[in-house]
């Protein structure tokens, strides 16, 4: 009887190891999902945004030709 007992006690331990590792691999694939959607979304910024050198080149210019 009592080794029964310790056995089911082990099984359910193994389970519970299992079924936490089970957790662990699914939160760490979840993170892992997250940041590649994350770095996807900044990629798409970036690529929407204007370079430097286009927004400088957007700039109002002022004309000195009036002073004199």
């Amino acid at each position: 009887m009592e080794d029964e007992r310790l056995e089911e006690y082990r099984r359910q331990a193994r389970l519970r190891e299992q079924e936490d590792d089970r957790r662990r691999r699914k939160v760490a694939a979840d993170l892992r999902l997250q940041e590649q959607e994350q770095q996807a979304q900044d990629e798409a910024r970036l690529a929407e945004a204007p370079r430097a050198e286009e927004r400088y080149a957007q700039l109002p210019r002022h004309s000195y030709t009036g002073i004199r």
